[in-house]
């Protein structure tokens, strides 16, 4: 976790900045004179005082504005900001996969579960499907990177240990990462928190057969309401303003979603290749060395052919449903069906559907391959057991040194 952190700091010269990317991200360049002159919101032009939905830059700018302050560089600042996704988002999904394989379910030797959850911790933050993507011109939204894993282990932690720590510190994070839980960031969130959450209801209650404090979990999503009421509720009055032109882009209102949403999505559906999700890879990889990813759903196959457990085939069906909304292409049925969302008033959020929905997939991905590569590594004898994971080591950190050294994130 500390290495990764350490290498975003290596991606530019001292004075240098990288602020590619919507918005310009000028708030790493000044955060102080972003968060006084860069209002909630602005308001159009034509008089009713309409609201004109942004990005909701206040509470992730003071967080800025406090470590420019400490740390005066632009450049360190930058560094920091994608050191703390790196390094969480890799430790959030080793502590994932301790908890899942630790049980006595898959009856693990100590040693295979670590290397595994380092293992699972690598291929997420180093797979080609992530870092060749959102990492060149990251959107404020790219938190989700680090946020969707670092979420989810604090929620599972607060059903299982019941201590509402766990709770307070989501909320807090919640509130300085705000513009993932905003109109901007609505395919973010509804991509992930709704499969996550029924993922974790499904475990908890039937895998590890424990209740779940729903008073507790009300009283959580008021106070998650009420801390984000100052962009909530204007949102909400923008959207349900039917004359705005933000409501047009929810309701069907004039076919005006249906024809910004569904000719915008068929119109890209057949650059999205399954093949290349199933291999983790990033859609349209040319290079041919990147075929040896193969070895990855072949894991996947070994670790449900030695499964035993209920954990690895619940974790396969989130997997299945996450590829299926990832590529949105499997079978004429499937696409004909994921067409027919789009009547749904909202879902032409997910117009660009591979880049809203990549994140999901590759962590149940990830969720996936940690418990697999266990399993299989678990029936291996000691020799045989540390050249199959050190194996894998390598191969991760290979096909990830371009984007270890920056050659990736400073394109």
């Amino acid at each position: 976790g500390i290495i990764l952190f350490i290498i975003p700091f290596f991606w530019l010269k001292p004075g240098e900045m990288n602020l590619g990317g919507d918005a310009g991200r000028l708030y790493f360049y000044d955060p102080n004179s972003f968060l006084k002159n860069y209002t909630l919101y602005n308001f159009t032009a034509s008089g009713k005082g309409v609201e004109s939905i942004g990005y909701v830059f206040s509470s992730y700018t003071f967080f800025l504005y406090l470590l420019k302050f400490i740390f005066q560089s632009s450049t360190i600042l930058i560094g920091i900001s994608n050191g703390l996704v790196l390094s969480v988002g890799f430790l959030s999904v080793y502590f994932i996969i301790q908890e899942l394989i630790g049980t006595r379910e898959f009856g693990l030797k100590k040693r295979v579960i670590d290397y595994s959850s380092i293992l699972a911790g690598l291929f997420y933050v180093l797979s080609p499907e992530l870092t060749t993507g959102g990492w060149a011109n990251p959107i404020l939204s790219h938190n989700q990177f680090f946020l969707n894993p670092f979420i989810f282990l604090l929620v599972l932690k607060f059903f299982l240990t019941k201590n509402n720590l766990y709770a307070i510190a989501v909320l807090l994070i919640t509130v300085v990462f705000a513009v993932n839980f905003s109109f901007a960031g609505a395919p973010t969130f509804f991509s992930f928190y709704p499969l996550a959450l029924a993922f974790l209801f499904c475990y908890i209650k039937y895998i590890r057969k424990l209740s779940i404090p729903y008073k507790r979990v009300g009283f959580g999503l008021l106070l998650f309401l009420l801390l984000h009421a100052f962009h909530l509720f204007p949102e909400l009055s923008a959207v349900f303003s039917f004359t705005s032109a933000v409501s047009k882009t929810v309701f069907l209102v004039d076919g005006a979603s249906s024809r910004g949403g569904l000719d915008y999505f068929t119109a890209i559906a057949s650059s999205t290749k399954v093949s290349f999700s199933w291999m983790s890879l990033n859609q349209g990889e040319k290079n041919s060395l990147f075929a040896v990813y193969m070895i990855v759903p072949l894991v996947l196959v070994g670790g449900f052919y030695f499964n035993k457990g209920k954990t690895l085939l619940l974790s396969g069906i989130f997997f299945l449903i996450a590829l299926f909304f990832d590529t949105a292409n499997i079978t004429d049925t499937g696409f004909f069906f994921y067409k027919l969302l789009f009547r749904i008033p909202g879902f032409s959020m997910f117009r660009n559907f591979h880049g809203q929905w990549v994140y999901v997939f590759m962590f149940f991905y990830t969720i996936l391959f940690g418990q697999a590569i266990a399993i299989v590594a678990n029936r291996l004898s000691r020799c045989l057991a540390f050249a199959f994971i050190g194996s894998f080591f390598m191969f991760i950190i290979l096909f990830g040194i371009p984007f270890l050294n920056g050659s990736i994130p400073m394109p």
